[in-house]
């Protein structure tokens, strides 16, 4: 549009308001993956239970949902019903900031997989700031925020065959989910806090 000098200003947050993590503890026995969004397919929500449903059934992790939309809820769980993962879904409805703390802290890995050009997915910064990994779409922001095989991973949510690998790679990779949690952080220290924005 005959524009010539733009910059790009980020969105930020208090990365001191979501605190880095200890790597999380399993204790239900199988590792949990964490979409923080309001429900809906546009944020992914099938996108990732036809990833994980193709996994090995011995792999497949715990799945929450972190958000709320009370007309699509009955849909999502009927989707995860067929898909055979109904008994590892759980959706917490909506939460405050301070429950989202604890959420990743007991999340092995975020994922943000919207299938549509999502601008910026809070998400992703949010859960770098928690030390966690995150696997993040390729449409919109994502690719600004992850940094692909350093801080997670940017996949095509409806590319399921490469969104399996990449869940898998991290499900049974504990020091690679470490390594890729400290890289986030360090990120959003260096790219995305309030003073930066």
């Amino acid at each position: 549009n005959g524009f010539h000098s733009l910059e790009t200003v980020h969105n930020g947050i208090d990365p001191f308001a979501w605190p880095a993590n200890e790597p999380a503890a399993s204790d239900a026995g199988s590792p949990l993956v964490v979409l923080p969004a309001r429900l809906s397919a546009e944020k992914g929500t099938e996108a990732l239970l036809d990833a994980v449903a193709l996994l090995p059934e011995s792999d497949r992790p715990r799945i929450l949902f972190a958000g709320d939309n009370p007309r699509y809820q009955p849909a999502l769980e009927a989707y995860a019903a067929r898909r055979g993962l109904g008994d590892r879904v759980e959706i917490s409805g909506w939460v405050d900031q301070a429950r989202m703390v604890e959420i990743f802290r007991s999340a092995d890995i975020v994922v943000t997989p919207s299938t549509y050009p999502d601008p910026f997915n809070l998400g992703n910064i949010e859960a770098m700031a928690s030390s966690r990994p995150v696997i993040a779409s390729a449409f919109g922001g994502g690719p600004e925020i992850v940094r692909d095989g350093e801080t997670g991973y940017v996949v095509d949510p409806n590319n399921t065959p490469l969104f399996v690998r990449r869940l898998a790679a991290l499900l049974g990779d504990s020091d690679l989910r470490t390594v890729m949690g400290v890289a986030g952080r360090r990120r959003v220290l260096e790219r995305f806090t309030l003073a930066r924005q």
